[in-house]
């Protein structure tokens, strides 16, 4: 399970779960209103390599402009979480 502090995920929220084994780098992209946390199941960690790895959490939330132009816009943030060390294992 991996999970994160703040308040839950909301419509507006992205969030990515980075997981890099030996090769390649894997992105989980949940889309799951009102969660503090995630698990991968057996069937997403199939392609991954068993080892060392790392893993990170990127939150993204985008927000329409309340006292924007008339023409409108966006307004967006990014959260990057440190990478941490992982032992993948069967």
């Amino acid at each position: 399970m991996i999970s994160w502090t703040g308040v839950p995920l909301s419509s507006k929220d992205e969030i990515e779960i980075l997981l890099s084994d030996s090769t390649q780098t894997h992105y989980f992209s949940p889309k799951i209103v009102g969660a503090t946390s995630l698990t991968l199941g057996s069937n997403d960690l199939l392609p991954i390599k068993v080892g060392n790895g790392e893993l990170s959490i990127v939150r993204k939330v985008t927000l329409s402009l309340q006292n924007g132009k008339p023409i409108g816009g966006v307004i967006g943030s990014e959260y990057k979480s440190k990478r941490i060390s992982v032992k993948i294992v069967q």
